[in-house]
């Protein structure tokens, strides 16, 4: 009878701690964090009054006899189920989605919990709400190699997040280019001696150069083409020079005119008139040879004196592009040529503006047939606009007289005839600019429909594109930079740097004064090398850029300091694609990075999924402080619980395996989210219904052992 009553008492103990259990799982439906508990029973030992047998002797086996001993709580397991996510739009509070556990630090204890409420204390430190556990994390560091990225420290430490902190700054070391340049675009300059008329080999350096062998008899020759400007007149010249064992033989043209809509050459100082012809002795022991140059067909011959064989023929015409028009006075008819030569002005309402020389030729037939053509050379003075655009005054000419009776256009509202006009396209006459192209117009009297002339003719500059972008100095002083894109002939384009005085409106691409007002000046400093050329091998990505790297050195640093180095990245970030490419598709000219940034103070921070914790500095930048650390263990059903659902390790759990949020099978963050409770209240009213009736069934167990046992008493008396 006594075992009854001691088997009653077990359940009823086990009935209790069930119900504590439960209790304390309703008690913490609200907390932050929270795992609820399961109890799990098991029997005890059992009492045998009759052992097992076998059958035999014509009789069957017998069945063991047992009577248990009670139940006994076998453990109290915590279930580490997903709570629910309830935003808080605190920017410190985090939610785990996923596995994984935040570290905490209590002096030199290392606790783990769920509950993400967070906040900063007095010293900026990122704690736990409640209990001023120090939150857990790897800080970010700027990758030395790569500004562009950041790196996690290879150990924990306290997140600090100091509202108010300075940064200081930083002077532009790297600016990344993504565009297309449109492969269909015509060059940069509508007329023109040809850049590189051979291209042996894809990216050849050299910004003007080419160079290509030519085998002349049985000698072969070293043959070099360039374009040059000379600064004592300002004219263009196109040189070829042929050179064997160190001696050079040179071929100079330059342009004087126009025939027949084509570009009148001079050769080797020769009129045009003349016979194009000079005899050369090829260095290095070669033939003795006669160089010939067709102003009609273009075509350049060298031919062996003797016998008259053809050693080498060029046509410089098919590599030129140049645009043609005719326009009439009234009495005359002239053709027309148009060519821009880029001159550095020294005037100082000038400065900054892109200068170049317009230069217009004219060219008239003789009186007479058979006469020569006259010629007259007009220079004007054209600048580029900050958008890219042409800007000029129409009746200003820099150098020469019109010819005929040709004259300036004055604006009015009725042009006479013979007036000769050059306005951007889309503009009034005067000083506008509209569009990246020229319109060329000989106003006269259009009454006449019987003129066969093309009175309009534009040069579309399609060849050029340019970038602005912000940079830094090591003082943090903005300053912008401007990237021109000129294509020079097929596959290859020239880029141009310089600065603009002021900062550039990143809203509308223009360079403005501390005003607000939009202005274009070059700044007197400018870097070192200001010019190179990118060449593509025919399909899509930069295959070369020249000068390598393209690092530009610009004098910005403090006196003693050495120059301030910028790379111009045009290859893209390890995908040549995100570069610069030329496409057959509309430019797009952008730079889209910059590493370069002013002082700024810290005024805001907010929480990425991977855990980044990110600073938004008042200059703009968005800076990468810390990644939160979270931990995952072999078993997290062996860690203890103590307390401030906080966890600590055991032998069970296994050591901790701690890494940044979002990697190496952790779970993501919730920014501004907490996870609550994952206790589920019906299920705990329903374990509290059982728990109950277990606890009343065991009772009555017991005191009906009682009620036995006091009857056994009096059946002795």
């Amino acid at each position: 009878m006594l075992r009854s009553l001691m088997t009653a008492v077990t359940g009823v103990k086990a009935h209790q701690t069930m119900l504590d259990v439960t209790g304390n799982n309703i008690a913490n439906v609200n907390t932050t964090g929270y795992k609820k508990d399961f109890t799990i029973f098991q029997d005890l030992l059992y009492q045998t009054t009759q052992g097992a047998s076998g059958p035999g002797d014509n009789r069957g086996g017998i069945n063991p006899s047992q009577v248990g001993l009670g139940v006994t709580v076998a453990s109290i397991e915590t279930i580490h189920s997903q709570g629910p996510a309830q935003y808080t739009g605190n920017k410190s509070d985090m939610m785990i989605n996923g596995d994984g556990f935040f570290v905490l630090k209590s002096g030199a204890s290392t606790l783990f919990s769920r509950a993400g409420a967070f906040i900063r204390d007095e010293n900026n430190n990122l704690v736990q709400s409640g209990t001023g556990y120090r939150v857990q994390g790897y800080k970010m560091e700027r990758d030395p190699l790569n500004p562009k990225k950041f790196l996690k420290a290879s150990e924990v430490s306290d997140i600090n997040i100091p509202m108010g902190k300075k940064m200081e700054a930083r002077g532009t070391t790297m600016v990344d280019y993504q565009c297309n340049l449109d492969s269909r675009s015509s060059s940069y300059l509508p007329i023109g001696f040809p850049d590189l008329p051979f291209n042996a080999e894809c990216g050849t350096p050299g910004n003007k150069e080419g160079v290509a062998k030519v085998k002349m008899g049985d000698v072969e020759y070293e043959m070099k083409f360039n374009t040059k400007l000379d600064s004592t007149d300002g004219k263009k010249y196109f040189t070829i020079e042929i050179s064997n064992g160190g001696v050079t033989k040179e071929l100079v043209f330059d342009m004087t005119g126009v025939k027949g809509g084509k570009p009148v050459l001079r050769f080797n100082g020769i009129a045009p008139a003349a016979p194009n012809q000079t005899d050369i002795d090829l260095p290095g022991g070669g033939p003795a040879c006669t160089a010939v140059y067709d102003n009609d067909t273009g075509n350049l011959k060298i031919v062996n004196k003797t016998g008259g064989a053809t050693l080498f023929q060029y046509n410089l015409q098919k590599d030129m592009n140049y645009n043609s028009f005719k326009v009439k006075d009234g009495t005359d008819t002239y053709e027309v040529l148009a060519e821009f030569n880029e001159q550095q002005t020294t005037k100082p309402s000038n400065m900054g503006k892109t200068p170049m020389d317009l230069t217009v030729w004219f060219g008239k037939p003789g009186a007479n047939p058979g006469d020569p053509m006259t010629f007259t050379r007009v220079v004007y003075e054209v600048h580029m606009n900050a958008a890219g655009q042409f800007e000029f005054d129409s009746a200003k000419i820099k150098d020469g007289t019109l010819p005929g009776g040709l004259k300036p256009y004055d604006g009015s509202k009725t042009p006479p005839e013979g007036n000769f006009r050059l306005v951007p396209s889309g503009g009034d006459g005067k000083k506008t600019h509209t569009s990246s192209s020229l319109t060329f117009q000989a106003d006269k009297n259009m009454a006449a429909p019987t003129d066969k002339f093309d009175t309009v003719s534009q040069i579309n500059q399609g060849g050029f594109h340019q970038t602005k972008k912000t940079i830094f100095d090591c003082q943090g002083n903005p300053h912008t930079l401007e990237v021109n894109f000129k294509k020079i002939t097929e596959n290859r384009w020239r880029w141009e740097a310089f600065l603009l005085e002021g900062t550039l409106n990143e809203k509308t691409g223009l360079c403005e004064d501390s005003s607000g007002n939009t202005i274009n000046k070059l700044s007197s400093i400018q870097p070192t090398p200001a010019s190179g050329e990118l060449s593509f091998c025919g399909c899509g990505p930069v295959c070369k850029a020249y000068p390598e790297g393209a690092e530009l050195e610009f004098p910005f640093s403090l006196e003693g300091k050495a120059n301030q180095k910028i790379k111009l990245n045009f290859d893209g970030d390890g995908d040549k694609l995100n570069g610069v490419t030329q496409y057959a598709s509309e430019t797009t000219t952008k730079a889209i990075y910059q590493d370069g940034y002013t002082m700024g103070v810290l005024k805001d921070f907010n929480v990425g999924a991977d855990g980044t914790i990110s600073g938004t500095f008042s200059n703009g930048q968005v800076q990468k402080l810390y990644r939160v650390a979270l931990a995952t263990f072999p078993n997290q059903q062996g860690l203890e619980k103590t307390g401030e659902t906080a966890f600590i390790p055991t032998i069970n759990s296994g050591e901790a395996n701690i890494d940044a949020a979002d990697s190496g099978g952790k779970g993501s963050i919730k920014g501004a989210t907490l996870e609550m409770s994952n206790v589920d209240l019906t299920e705990e009213f329903t374990r509290l219904i059982i728990s109950q009736r277990g606890f009343q069934a065991n009772t009555r167990v017991v005191t009906t052992s009682d009620q036995i046992l006091e009857e056994v008493v009096n059946l002795k008396r």
